[in-house]
């Protein structure tokens, strides 16, 4: 999930950039972009700024913010399950040994046809099946 929600806030971002390159920037000033000043003009009234814009500049933070956190998450637990063990298990110090190999942690977790899950997320398509494992 947080692969996809890092992928989906890229995807985001860029197409937000798209739109406001053509519409926002040739009126904006540098302060515009300033989430505050943003949504302050805009309330105001008194400047340029629409809706749209202001929702805008407001979903690039949260895609900006949303998207460290998916990549820190996704980091995270790809290296815990290298290791073979949850995150319960790092936090409270458990002294466990997995003599798994990495590519068995994977395939424990993720399925038989684990890096396909990767590019295309349908658990139906991929299936456990003998011949895998």
């Amino acid at each position: 999930m947080n692969f996809y929600i890092a992928i989906a806030n890229i995807v985001g971002l860029y197409f937000i950039a798209m739109y406001l390159t053509d519409d926002f920037v040739p009126r904006a000033e540098l302060t515009d972009y300033i989430l505050p000043v943003t949504v302050y003009r805009w309330a105001s009234g008194g400047g340029w700024i629409q809706t749209h814009h202001m929702l805008m500049i407001v979903h690039t933070y949260t895609l900006w913010w949303t998207g460290f956190a998916a990549v820190g998450f996704f980091v995270w637990h790809i290296a815990i399950i290298s290791v073979g063990k949850t995150t319960h298990e790092v936090r409270t110090g458990a002294m466990l040994r997995c003599t798994a190999t990495v590519a068995e942690n994977f395939r424990s977790v993720f399925g038989a046809l684990w890096a396909a899950q990767f590019c295309v997320s349908c658990t139906h398509c991929f299936q456990a099946d003998e011949r895998w494992n």
